[in-house]
């Protein structure tokens, strides 16, 4: 299955997180939070 680079969605819960905190809190947490996500999928492909 090919991966798709350009779109990203984050699950209900995260998005209902994101959505109650102060605007600085959640793009403090969005942005940790792809980090995270965009580790995790380099280490998969890299270390199936």
């Amino acid at each position: 299955m090919p991966i798709d680079w350009m779109h990203f969605q984050t699950s209900r819960p995260i998005a209902q997180l994101l959505v109650a905190m102060s605007p600085e809190d959640a793009i403090i947490f969005f942005k940790k939070y792809v980090s995270l996500y965009t580790i995790t999928i380099v280490k998969n492909l890299w270390n199936p």
